[in-house]
């Protein structure tokens, strides 16, 4: 989805500001932190409030550094440098307020070879790509490439989508039924249109979770789209690179969350299996 510069939404304070280092930041009394709309479980809009638990993450961050968490909910660009230009670096041409943070970003560093502007933060969890089945209608299997003529719900375009459609030279493309979103994924498989669903595991959980799913009944398996497409990776921070201390800062918050289990109790709220990412 492209984004619409004029709808991203900031909750709290709109105090005009730069991308801030870390006294600024704490001088201030507030933290403006970015997260992505419509990226459940992660993020998004509920009852007019913000959700999801890099919102919950954000907060924790922002309390952490005893400054008040300001979330700025935006629509996602075509790639990832362009996140980082309207958040982090450039802006709208509104001129609306630079994000101090932003959140779910690859934890690549070829991300800072090719952006000089951005700088990563430690990471927070480990995300996977995974599918689901109905075990009643399919038996067992332990692959896609187990699944016959039988139809994959996916979202269109995304990491999964693409695995899908390079497996097994392509071979699995009329298997698969493109939905917008995750979400409507996730409604086609729960609704009993399609017997597999493919996303990430943190996704397909969040949608067990909320429909009252049980993994027995409907087995996920892990890095069942492995091929050519990457089929795990870290997530991270992001800040401006001259902006470095506060990475430093967000860093440690993090790495403590993650070793004394505070990340952990964050996911589970939401159905979702902590996944440690590497905190060499």
């Amino acid at each position: 989805m492209r984004p619409l510069l004029a709808t991203a939404v900031v909750f709290g304070s709109l105090c005009p500001s730069l991308a801030r280092p870390l006294n600024d930041v704490v001088a201030s009394g507030f933290m403006r932190i970015a997260v992505y709309s419509e990226n459940k479980p992660w993020s998004g809009m509920k009852n007019g409030k913000p959700t999801g638990i890099d919102v919950d993450l954000a907060e924790a961050i922002a309390a952490q550094l005893k400054v008040k968490a300001e979330i700025v909910v935006y629509d996602a660009s075509e790639d990832v440098g362009g996140d980082f230009r309207l958040n982090l670096w450039r802006g709208d041409l509104a001129g609306s307020p630079l994000s101090d943070l932003m959140l779910q970003v690859p934890n690549d560093r070829l991300l800072t070879l090719r952006d000089d502007q951005i700088f990563l933060t430690a990471p927070y969890f480990m995300q996977k790509l995974a599918i689901a089945y109905n075990k009643e209608k399919l038996g067992k299997i332990e692959s896609l490439d187990d699944i016959g003529s039988s139809k994959v719900a996916v979202e269109g375009t995304s990491a999964s989508d693409t695995a899908l459609m390079t497996r097994l030279g392509g071979r699995l493309r009329p298997n698969a039924s493109h939905f917008i979103s995750f979400e409507q994924a996730a409604k086609a498989f729960t609704d009993g249109e399609t017997p597999i669903i493919a996303g990430t595991e943190a996704q397909i959980e969040a949608a067990f979770f909320d429909n009252n799913i049980k993994p027995a009944d409907d087995p996920i398996i892990v890095a069942a789209l492995a091929g050519p497409v990457k089929n795990h990776w870290e997530l991270a921070g992001a800040v401006r690179a001259n902006s470095r201390d506060l990475a430093d800062a967000v860093s440690n918050i993090i790495n403590a969350m993650v070793k004394d289990g505070r990340m952990k109790a964050i996911c589970e709220k939401y159905g979702v299996t902590f996944s440690t990412p590497d905190l060499d």
